[in-house]
C-alpha cells in the first residue's frame, strides 16, 4: 500500500479539486492506494454525489479525513506493507504505522512525483501558448515603460 499525503498528489491522483485551502484548490485529504482499492480519508461533506459516485466506480472507499491514523494501522495489521514519503508525511501518520509492525514500513520517495511532472501533449501545447501570451504582454508592458520612461515619467 502508499499512503498519500501531499494534497496535491491526492488531487492529482484521483482528479479531484477541493477548496478547503484559500487559493489552492485542493481538499484536506488523505489516501491509502493498494492493488484493489484506494481509500479515501477526506470529511464527508466536502465529496459531491456526483463526484462520490464516480470514485466509487473506480473502488474508492470513503472515510473521514480523521480517521487515517486508524486507517494506517489497519493497513499493516491486515498484513500489508505501507509505503510513505518521509519527507512529506507527519511524524503521527509515521508513528501509527511503525507501532503496528516496524518491519511492514518502506520509506521512499514519492513514486508519484514523476508521473505528476510529466507532460502530455496537449498540456505542453497549453504551455507554450501561455509563454507567447505572456511575453506578448510583457513586450506591451515593456514599450509602455520605455515610452514612459523617455518622456521623462516616472514610473
Amino acid at each position: 500500500a502508499l499512503l498519500v499525503s501531499k494534497l496535491d498528489d491526492v488531487s492529482w491522483l484521483l482528479n479531484i479539486r477541493g477548496a478547503d485551502i484559500e487559493c489552492n484548490p485542493v481538499p484536506l485529504a488523505y489516501a491509502i492506494v493498494e492493488m484493489e482499492q484506494v481509500r479515501l480519508f477526506v470529511s464527508a461533506d466536502k465529496v459531491s454525489d456526483v463526484v462520490r459516485h464516480k470514485l466509487k466506480e473506480s473502488n474508492v472507499l470513503f472515510f473521514e479525513y480523521d480517521e487515517v491514523v486508524e486507517g494506517v494501522r489497519s493497513v499493516v495489521k491486515e498484513g500489508k506493507r505501507i509505503a510513505f514519503d518521509p519527507a512529506t508525511t507527519s511524524i503521527g501518520l509515521k508513528n501509527a504505522a511503525k507501532e503496528e509492525k516496524s518491519d511492514g514500513v518502506v520509506e521512499r520517495s514519492s513514486p508519484i512525483d514523476m508521473p505528476k511532472a510529466t507532460k502530455n501533449e496537449a498540456e505542453l501545447a497549453g504551455m507554450r501558448e501561455a509563454h507567447l501570451r505572456d511575453g506578448a504582454a510583457l513586450a506591451k508592458f515593456f514599450a509602455w515603460m520605455d515610452a514612459l520612461t523617455k518622456k521623462g515619467e516616472t514610473v
